[in-house]
């Protein structure tokens, strides 16, 4: 395999004074296996984690959040059960922390232990029937579905191993459903996601954001970013929360899963759960860690969310987390190009802006594919003026 990246720097990557925090617990090394897991990894290492990242990137920020760096595809295209046991031992926990191109079923060899969700979890919670069920019981839209025979020209055909909205594409004719694949009816309304900590017999919802998506290609839904946390009303909230529960009620859940919904005319419409650590919780956390003063993470314990939730509802308006709202966008290369450390250059310090994913070194960007992420902190900059931040 690769030689792994070691880490540069092992400082907290929230900005923040960690005199001002309490103590973070020391917990020690957990693999982290995603397409991106950069945000990930600086929430497990908020945590008091040692993260031991898998991903296809390996760039700036990853590399200074982990303890060690490993290529996805080699370690994918290792057989059998060793393609964890030569990175980190058996006691070991691995947390699936992104979507991956293919699914999970390799993952299933590993004999560590899974923070969270296991593959065949996974497997289950990407079934329609299942989160057909769920959203009947908690009262709830779920649109209508179609898992074989003829498709429909202008419905949504979507893959069951994807994520990101890469496997998500209008159907351009009658023919029969692909393998692999199910046809969903297409809404028009906004896309929201909601991120949740499970406990096992119940669901904590920790933020709403809206969802960003942009279109490449014959993909229109591709992940773009988000905005957030946001406000929703009372009744919103009533209709996730049962989400919530029941998801966990149903797997036994514990740890951060989101849950991808749109809001059309009056109806919730489930769209789908992703029973893992989800782009756009690193938001969600900012707002709670500047809300609370302290480092928060989805990594942290079910006690330290429940205070959290307890203290934020005895909370005074203006200093609750809806207060503290974040951009988090995606920047994708318009045509091929070049990009060096040097083209991310901030126009301030103060903590406005930041730039994440940044390539290491001297890198060529494929037209379409995404160079970096800027996070933007919207009680200091505007929403319009941090769309136009551009790269170099």
């Amino acid at each position: 395999m690769q030689t792994p990246g070691l880490n540069r720097n092992s400082t907290s990557t929230d900005g923040r004074d960690p005199r001002t925090r309490p103590s973070t617990p020391v917990l020690g090394p957990i693999v982290l296996v995603g397409a991106s897991a950069r945000a990930a990894a600086e929430s497990a290492r908020r945590a008091g984690f040692s993260p031991i990242v898998v991903d296809e990137f390996g760039d700036r920020e990853t590399i200074q959040a982990a303890q060690r760096w490993f290529h996805l595809d080699e370690l994918r295209d290792q057989n059998g059960p060793q393609n964890f046991t030569q990175i980190a031992s058996e006691t070991t926990p691995v947390a699936i922390v992104g979507g991956l191109v293919g699914g999970y079923r390799w993952i299933r060899c590993a004999r560590n232990r899974f923070f969270g969700a296991d593959p065949e979890q996974f497997e289950r919670c990407g079934q329609p029937d299942f989160l057909r069920e769920i959203a009947i019981d908690a009262g709830v839209q779920f649109p209508l579905t179609i898992l074989e025979g003829q498709a429909r020209k202008g419905w949504l055909l979507k893959s069951f191993d994807s994520s990101g909205g890469l496997g998500v594409r209008y159907c351009q004719n009658d023919d029969s459903i692909p393998a692999g694949t199910y046809l969903q009816q297409p809404l028009h309304g906004h896309v929201f996601g909601a991120s949740f900590v499970g406990t096992a017999s119940d669901a904590i919802l920790v933020g709403v954001c809206r969802l960003l998506k942009k279109r490449i290609g014959d993909l229109p839904f591709v992940f773009a970013g988000a905005v957030g946390p946001l406000v929703v009303t009372p009744g919103v909230q009533r209709l996730l929360q049962r989400v919530g529960d029941l998801f966990v009620t149903s797997t036994g859940i514990t740890g951060p899963f989101n849950v991808d919904f749109v809001i059309a005319g009056k109806s919730l419409w489930l769209l789908e759960i992703n029973p893992r650590w989800s782009a756009s919780m690193e938001i969600v956390e900012r707002s709670w860690s500047e809300a609370l003063g302290e480092g928060c993470s989805f990594f942290n314990s079910i006690e330290n969310w429940r205070r959290r939730n307890e203290e934020q509802s005895s909370t005074p308006q203006g200093t609750r987390i809806d207060n503290h709202c974040y951009l988090k966008r995606i920047v994708f290369a318009r045509g091929d190009r070049i990009v060096s450390e040097s083209d991310f250059h901030l126009p301030d310090d103060d903590g406005t802006l930041v730039w994440k994913d940044v390539p290491r070194g001297t890198t060529k960007i494929l037209r379409h594919h995404p160079i970096a992420t800027v996070i933007a902190d919207l009680k200091r900059m505007s929403l319009a003026k941090a769309f136009r931040v551009m790269v170099g």
